[in-house]
């Protein structure tokens, strides 16, 4: 009989999961349900594994390993990100959130069509927001404590107009990271209830 070898990173992750009384899956084939802006836009996804859901307070979060594919031939580019997204029970503006690197700065003063929070100039100068069509609406549902709490932390936000996905650094997160996702997911939650 062949011995099966499981990988490190799934028995730390359903571990964790039955410490916290959550969901564990290896694997799902629901490739759909997860398109947002900064995971799928010119990408094909390959895989989604280590998949830990929960619900709380009548919001559905699911943690997932994302592993992408960028390019062809000589450029291609495989890519595994960590996120979790957020499943809301209301109507969500399409928009996505990126930190704002040198060249979105110059570009945002130039006038391209990034959404300006006026009132809070630090998440202006840390953030760039993108909507579909829906600037007004991103503005509403970002209220200006949601903005403050964006400002601790550096991630990625994208809205299908059904969920809401976040991830931190285009990284695949350790176990303690993971907490610290969840944990960083159920307040940016809490705040937009406000």
């Amino acid at each position: 009989m062949k011995d099966i070898k499981i990988p490190v990173r799934t028995i730390n992750l359903l571990n964790f999961a039955q410490i916290h009384q959550y969901k564990y899956s290896t694997k799902t084939n629901l490739v759909n349900a997860w398109q947002f802006y900064n995971v799928s836009i010119r990408k094909q996804i390959l895989s989604i594994e280590n998949l830990i859901e929960f619900n709380e307070n009548s919001t559905r979060y699911i943690f997932a390993d994302i592993t992408t594919l960028t390019g062809s031939g000589i450029t291609e580019e495989i890519e595994t990100v960590s996120g979790i997204k957020i499943k809301l029970n209301r109507e969500l503006p399409k928009f996505y959130l990126f930190p704002a690197q040198l060249i979105d700065k110059i570009k945002t003063n130039l006038g391209d069509d990034s959404v300006q929070f006026t009132e809070n100039p630090m998440f202006n100068s840390k953030y760039i927001v993108k909507s579909d069509k829906m600037e007004t609406e991103t503005k509403a549902f970002l209220n200006p404590e949601v903005l403050d709490y964006l400002c601790s932390d550096e991630v990625f936000i994208a809205s299908n107009g059904v969920e809401i996905f976040i991830s931190q650094k285009s990284k695949v997160h350790e176990v303690h990271q993971i907490e610290s996702l969840i944990n960083y997911a159920k307040k940016f939650t809490n705040l937009l209830q406000k």
